[in-house]
């Protein structure tokens, strides 16, 4: 099989590899209700493979809805459905996840640092986990994560953080995954939140990504790659928050140099 021939509409995702939500080690208003709805445009002009770089146009269009509650002060549980549309298949549904995290350490309340650990499950469409425009790995998979963080040089005026996450995956018919992420953030007046984000991934499978392959998931390619990304996001008093997201992959091993660009907004509400 020649390779622009399954390579039409291969891309990765440059977003978190858990759930699309903010991860960081902070949970939410207690009692309170989180809805989300986001839309991502993603694309690709190369792809690495064991037989160089293919320059190919690619491209994905996806969306998410998602909901969030807080049921304790020290609990959160999650929900996502998300829908994509890619050159190989027209946009419809991908997968149904599922999350819940748990925060042990607040430094908010005096403790030294805050941290988080959490677990997710989700269910693929199987034409979308042997699609190259989606970063999935099996119909089922798994994925546990460590969060930490901590707010510094508080002001009047706002407050940098610093936080980390650690997370690995397991999924049906794959070898493991695991991955890190690095952000800087600045929040001026609780009103504009600026980001930097690096994230860095890695597929422990043997096999490689070449043009005799007929590709079955990310789970099967030992791919890696490391991106950057940057976001803004408007609170606008308690009635909800705009957000914008671009990122790009800084380098990509066995698997599309890709870009994206995401925008949504948040609504809260309590009971």
């Amino acid at each position: 099989m020649r390779i622009y021939q399954w390579l039409v509409g291969g891309i990765l995702c440059l977003q978190s590899a858990l759930c699309g939500w903010d991860n960081a080690p902070w949970l939410k208003n207690f009692l309170e209700f989180e809805g989300a709805l986001s839309q991502e445009h993603r694309a690709s002009r190369k792809i690495d493979t064991t037989h160089g770089t293919v320059h190919k146009r690619l491209r994905a269009n996806g969306t998410r809805a998602a909901l969030l509650f807080t049921p304790t002060p020290s609990w959160e549980a999650f929900s996502e459905v998300s829908a994509l549309g890619t050159q190989s298949h027209h946009w419809n549904f991908e997968a149904v996840t599922l999350a819940a995290r748990h925060q042990w350490y607040n430094d908010l309340v005096e403790d030294p640092v805050s941290v988080t650990t959490g677990l997710s499950f989700g269910v693929v469409r199987d034409a979308f986990v042997r699609d190259l425009s989606s970063l999935h790995h099996g119909t089922v998979e798994a994925i546990s994560h460590v969060a930490v963080g901590k707010e510094l040089g508080i002001t009047r005026h706002g407050f940098f953080r610093v936080w980390g996450l650690g997370y690995g995956g397991v999924a049906t018919r794959s070898a493991p995954w695991a991955g890190a992420e690095v952000h800087i953030d600045y929040s001026c007046k609780d009103t504009h939140l600026f980001s930097v984000l690096f994230q860095a991934e890695q597929g422990f499978s043997q096999r490689k990504l070449h043009r005799d392959l007929h590709f079955r998931g990310w789970g099967r390619i030992g791919y890696s790659y490391e991106s950057l990304g940057l976001s803004y996001t408007y609170r606008y008093y308690s009635f909800g928050t705009f957000f914008i997201e671009v990122g790009k992959r800084l380098h990509a091993h066995f698997c599309p140099k890709s870009a994206s660009i995401k925008a949504g907004i948040i609504i809260p509400w309590g009971l």
